[in-house]
Formats: structure tokens, sequence, C-alpha cells
């Protein structure tokens, strides 16, 4: 989940790339995310395949990573040259900044 600035970062501009976007492969819609100087919710639920992005307690992605049209477009993004992104079923949490300054409070995973 990208979780981003979208006002005051370049990536904002870009659907693809802008806040609450599976990066570089898919989006939603439009999101308001409010202030950037403030500490905003944000959830990840994935059940199977079935993947949904949350911020501020509202959907703002929905997919299913075996889907055709999915997988096409994390074929064409950044994650191209990871064979098993969007696929295994355990893997890593990663926390990333381009520039900016970030931060992140009560993070945990849950399984459900």
């Amino acid at each position: 989940m990208q979780l981003l600035d979208d006002e005051h970062h370049q990536d904002g501009a870009d659907a693809l790339t802008s806040c609450g976007a599976l990066y570089g492969s898919w989006r939603h819609g439009t999101i308001s995310a409010g202030s950037a100087n403030a500490y905003h919710s944000s959830r990840i639920v994935v059940n199977g395949t079935l993947v949904e992005y949350w911020i501020d307690e509202r959907q703002v992605l929905g997919c299913d990573l075996a889907s055709e049209e999915v997988r096409e477009r994390i074929a064409r993004g950044r994650f191209r040259d990871f064979a098993q992104f969007g696929r295994a079923r355990e893997g890593h949490i990663v926390l990333a900044h381009r520039g900016t300054e970030a931060w992140f409070r009560r993070l945990r995973i849950e399984l459900l």
C-alpha cells in the first residue's frame, strides 16, 4: 500500500503511485487522506488472493491478486522482476520512504 502526501509529493500526481495504490499496478479511486501532518489509520486485509486497502476506515482499494488483469498490471509494473510478488503466502513487510519523512506507530499483524 502506498502511503503518501499526494499534494506534496511527485508520486501523488499519478493515480497508480498515489496514496492508497498498489504501487504502480492498481488503483481503486481517488481519496482524500487529509492532512499529512497527522496520524491516519490504515489497514491491509488479505483473504487468500483477495486484498483490501483501508485508510481512515474507508476502503480505497479492493482486488483479486489472482485475476488476469491484476497479474498483467503487476507484470508491467515496478515489481515485474519479483516472480512471487502477490503470490507468496508469506513474506515481508517493507516500510520505505523516498526522500521525505514518515512516521508509523502501533504496527501489528493479526491472523484473521
